[in-house]
């Protein structure tokens, strides 16, 4: 917490005070004023740096939260394709359209869902060439749930550069209502 820090910042120069007060008499003075000064800087800076890191940790773990908030309760289904189109994360959205429990779909291909996605593991075709041939970022398939059933959706493709790789993001609407 905040008040930590300062009781800790203020606990450190109450200290480096101290120490000033109770130098020995004989200890040059122009040597030890600066060596407190710097002292007191040194916590002043430590507590500023420790202050603005919790500040910036504190913001990404909100971000994270609205992030999280957001693909769980998306109205469309959202998955996370390696660059060989396996599924690794989809939303709940996404679990219910194809009837899958939470673990059921990690690691499929993506065409075992629909087969007429433009990319597989065997012809190893790129997203990004995928999505630049096209002019309408939306295509319209059919698509196969878990025990087989087919329905009609729509579903659109981008991709993300990360330390780990490319991915590929699929956002997917059912529109059996619109047939």
């Amino acid at each position: 917490e905040k008040r930590y820090v300062y009781y800790a910042a203020l606990l450190g120069i109450s200290l480096t005070l101290v120490g000033f007060a109770l130098s020995p008499p004989g200890e040059s003075m122009g040597i030890v004023i600066p060596n407190r000064v710097l002292a007191i800087i040194g916590i002043v800076s430590a507590a500023i740096i420790i202050l603005s890191y919790k500040k910036k940790q504190e913001l990404a773990e909100k971000t994270q939260e609205q992030l999280s908030a957001l693909f769980q309760h998306a109205d469309e289904g959202i998955f996370i394709l390696d660059h060989l189109g396996k599924i690794i994360l989809s939303n709940p959205k996404a679990l219910r359209l194809f009837n899958f429990e939470s673990t059921g779909i990690k690691g499929k291909l993506f065409t075992e869902l629909i087969p007429d996605f433009p990319i597989t593991a065997a012809n190893n075709k790129s997203f990004e060439h995928t999505i630049n041939e096209s002019d309408d970022p939306k295509k319209n398939a059919i698509a196969y749930r878990n025990n087989r059933s087919q329905f009609p959706v729509e579903f659109s493709l981008s991709q993300y550069q990360t330390s780990e790789g490319l991915f590929n993001v699929v956002f997917l609407k059912d529109i059996t209502n619109r047939k």
